[in-house]
């Protein structure tokens, strides 16, 4: 086994040096100087190697050892070289992630002669920076210069840079530059439907409410699903009331799973009970798919579906005891064995009191770690009501047969007791120095 270990390893560091093509003793140096986050001479000599394969591997390692100290030769390089040397290096000063960069970039994004690789991996880099010095002045300003190229590519029509685009839209999300969403919102009309959908998963980071009625569109009418499940997102993260009933056809009628599951979720950022019906519609359905696929050991695809519905459900119908919606959990609950804890939460939200009253661990004869789990889970609900005391009683019963559990013991607490005294931690006020005191008593 360990023949055949050793043989796999060098097997790959073979592959990897044979990819790279660099002498193996200079790769190995490199790659030394980089695992031990060591900028010195030797990482600085491989940079100004004569050989431009050693001289991007060196910069790279540069930038991911993360070292201030390398930023003026970086820079240096940034300028002055091929457009592989250049577009590495702005990529390496984004990883060192400082705004001793922050001038090199600008300038580099403000040059028309800028080739566009390079100016793909400068916006990058913008982003990255900005996002990682937001307090700072000078972030500030490097963060600007992000709608700036956007708007610079935008302007170029067809013969925008697509990589460009992507990475700047990117760049965005992370930097978050004041009014940054109104340009963004430019691409959602791009014919590149990557870039339609990177456009719209900008917005729904930047919870931008300036392009709901072009989302909308996007969500009726795209052919691209993940641009179609990214507008959903984005019109649910704006909460965009008027979306409602275009976000329900979504999320039970649309052909891709990922729109059906985008859109289940803006449903629930809206908050509109008018959605449960037809939720339940499709929930029902679903959940008649699911019995009839189960088999032991293995889940339909339909579960991860039914869970959304199942959470989303939770949220729209708090503390209302709605029996159609309780008559679903409850159907769902069984169909999965009581396993999951979307299940239990969403029905401790809908109906608390009924929740303390349904079927506990002790009733099914066997501790099961997954159904502990999700009970302790659904529990955790209940610490802002006035059911605390009886949930606490619960998860203590919980916790004991965990510990007492005898041939499962192990995993029982590997698996089940981080879980409990999570839920338990919910309850601060009742809970205060009793967990110390329940950790002491276990060991």
């Amino acid at each position: 086994m360990k023949r055949a270990l050793i043989t796999i390893t060098l097997t790959l560091l073979i592959s990897s040096f044979a990819l790279a093509q660099i002498p193996a003793a200079v790769h190995i140096q490199i790659l030394k100087a980089e695992d031990a986050r060591r900028y010195d001479k030797t990482l600085e000599d491989r940079m100004d190697h004569a050989d431009e394969r050693v001289k991007l591997r060196a910069i790279l390692a540069a930038g991911r050892i993360g070292d201030e100290k390398a930023i003026p030769p970086i820079v240096s390089f940034l300028t002055n070289g091929s457009v592989k040397v250049r577009e590495m290096s702005a990529f390496a000063l984004g990883e060192i992630e400082s705004t001793n960069a922050a001038d090199a970039i600008k300038k580099a994004l403000a040059d028309p002669n800028t080739p566009a690789p390079v100016r793909a991996r400068a916006v990058e880099a913008a982003g990255k920076i900005a996002a990682a010095n937001a307090k700072d002045a000078k972030a500030k300003e490097l963060g600007e210069a992000i709608p700036d190229t956007l708007e610079a590519e935008d302007n170029k029509g067809d013969k925008q840079a697509r990589m460009v685009v992507r990475l700047a839209l990117t760049a965005a999300l992370r930097a978050r530059p004041e009014d940054a969403d109104l340009v963004v919102m430019k691409f959602l009309t791009n014919l590149d439907a990557n870039i339609r959908a990177d456009a719209a998963n900008t917005l729904a980071r930047l919870r931008s409410k300036s392009a709901n009625p072009a989302l909308r569109a996007i969500l009726m009418s795209d052919d691209d699903p993940v641009a179609r499940a990214n507008a959903a997102r984005a019109l649910g993260a704006a909460e965009d009331k008027e979306s409602l009933n275009i976000l329900l056809d979504a999320a039970t009628e649309d052909d891709d799973s990922r729109v059906r599951v985008s859109a289940i979720r803006s449903l629930a950022s809206l908050k509109d009970p008018y959605a449960v019906d037809k939720l339940l519609d499709r929930g029902e359905l679903l959940l008649t798919a699911h019995k009839k696929r189960k088999k032991p050991n293995y889940d339909p695809v339909e579960k991860s579906e039914l869970l959304e519905v199942a959470t989303t459900l939770g949220r729209l119908v708090p503390k209302t005891n709605d029996a159609r919606t309780i008559k679903f959990l409850t159907a769902l609950r069984e169909a999965d064995a009581y396993r999951s804890p979307e299940t239990d939460i969403a029905f401790a939200n809908v109906s608390p009191e009924q929740y303390l009253k349904i079927k506990n661990l002790e009733d099914f004869g066997t501790f099961d770690a997954r159904r502990a789990s999700s009970r302790s889970q659904g529990l955790a609900v209940l610490a802002k009501s006035d059911l605390k005391l009886r949930a606490i009683e619960q998860l203590n019963i919980l916790l004991s047969a965990a510990f007492e559990e005898k041939g499962n013991r192990r995993e029982a607490m590997a698996r089940v007791v981080p879980d409990i005294l999570r839920s338990l931690a919910s309850f601060k006020d009742e809970m205060r120095g009793s967990l110390t005191e329940i950790l002491v008593n276990s060991l």
